[in-house]
């Protein structure tokens, strides 16, 4: 099999599963607005039969429901589905560039060079493969940001510690973006908690998507030349 259907059939790989995430998504949102109704229906027949006491215990149970339904669920299944989808993003960066680098025959492998993660794969595949338009988009800058929030996910639970100067203009980049929300929204606060909507999920993968599918066209077009 020669290297551009190679290329070809990883690219439509890509594709499937990134396209598999996007379903996985929509599938969570669809269970939870159903939880969230069933919730409401069973509140609504049973609140009007009970004792004062009754009711009260009721609304206790009704408040830790909400609560999980509407907030932890939630925070917890979009950040697990954020933070996964980066990582398979980062993982067929990588993928790229030791196939790529194979191809080229060099000698030098992505773990040579400085650096980590998603900086280190564009100095490799910028130098080394020659790939390079690429970064110039808006979906590598995009994605860059997707960096940064992945890392306050995985290492900070969302905290935003406003002391910091890195946490500080991450905190300025989520008022900015309607899909993220940051609690409170004072600058003077020592600090803050970062949630994410499906939609920014929606977003990223859409980027991941189109500037994969950009590196693979740019490498079979190099090498169609």
């Amino acid at each position: 099999m020669d290297k551009q259907t190679i290329i070809t059939f990883y690219h439509a790989g890509i594709e499937v599963d990134f396209e598999n995430i996007y379903s996985y998504c929509k599938f969570t949102e669809t269970a939870l607005h159903q939880e969230k109704a069933q919730f409401l229906a069973l509140h609504n027949e049973k609140v009007n039969k009970l004792t004062p006491d009754e009711k009260r215990n009721f609304d206790q149970l009704s408040i830790e429901i909400h609560w999980k339904l509407y907030d932890v669920f939630p925070t917890l299944q979009w950040t697990s589905i954020f933070n996964s989808a980066y990582s398979l993003f980062e993982r067929y960066l990588n993928d790229l560039c030791s196939i790529f680098g194979k191809n080229v025959g060099v000698k030098i492998a992505l773990t040579d060079l400085n650096g980590q993660g998603i900086e280190r794969a564009k100095i490799f595949l910028s130098k080394i493969v020659s790939i390079n338009n690429v970064f110039d988009s808006t979906e590598w800058k995009d994605i860059q940001d997707y960096s940064k929030v992945r890392n306050i996910l995985v290492h900070a639970s969302g905290k935003l510690d406003l002391s910091k100067e890195k946490h500080k203009k991450i905190f300025e980049y989520v008022k900015t973006q309607q899909n993220l929300i940051v609690w409170p929204e004072d600058p003077e606060s020592q600090w803050a908690q970062m949630t994410i909507l499906p939609e920014y999920i929606y977003e990223s993968l859409l980027s991941y998507r189109i500037f994969l599918g950009n590196i693979c066209k740019q490498y079979l077009e190099k090498n169609d030349s």
